[in-house]
């Protein structure tokens, strides 16, 4: 009766250690997908977001290429500061794990799309062609991820 006893509590242990790991790898992975998601972004709009076209000799800059690396950082720090702050979640509350992945994705290919697709903005008589989608849009995008960073570090938190 005791060793049942004893067999019984060892895999209640080891449930709640497995609980605890499969929720911790869960939080890793939807980290890691939306890291991917906003570094997969900044490649793109490096590549193909229209460049910043000034003076009278047409001088091509990649102010995407320049720029969004910045703000890919600062998100991307958000996002590693919710998994820290979160060391201890055990499993529960998965789906703001979720919704950070879902999230991000989507922000950041928002981006992508935005970045690529949207006019430039011509100005002067030599025209000064400014990709100002390409600018704002990864700013927005960095300031999204932190709110979002932020309420699943708060909402995510064990009861």
């Amino acid at each position: 009766m005791v060793r049942v006893m004893g067999a019984v509590a060892t895999q209640g242990a080891m449930a709640q250690h497995d609980a605890r790991h499969d929720g911790r790898g869960l939080k890793y992975a939807c980290a890691g997908v939306a890291i991917s998601a906003i570094w997969t972004a900044v490649l793109l709009t490096g590549l193909f977001a229209p460049d910043m076209v000034t003076g009278s000799e047409h001088d091509h800059t990649p102010v995407a290429a320049l720029f969004n690396w910045f703000w890919a950082s600062l998100a991307t720090g958000f996002i590693l500061l919710a998994v820290a702050l979160r060391r201890r979640d055990g499993g529960t509350h998965r789906q703001w794990w979720y919704a950070l992945a879902i999230g991000s994705v989507a922000l950041w290919a928002g981006v992508t799309v935005v970045s690529v697709a949207m006019p430039v903005q011509k100005t002067g008589s030599d025209p000064t062609e400014v990709p100002t989608a390409a600018l704002v849009a990864p700013v927005v995008a960095m300031v999204a991820t932190s709110f979002l960073a932020a309420f699943v570090a708060i909402f995510s938190s064990e009861s």
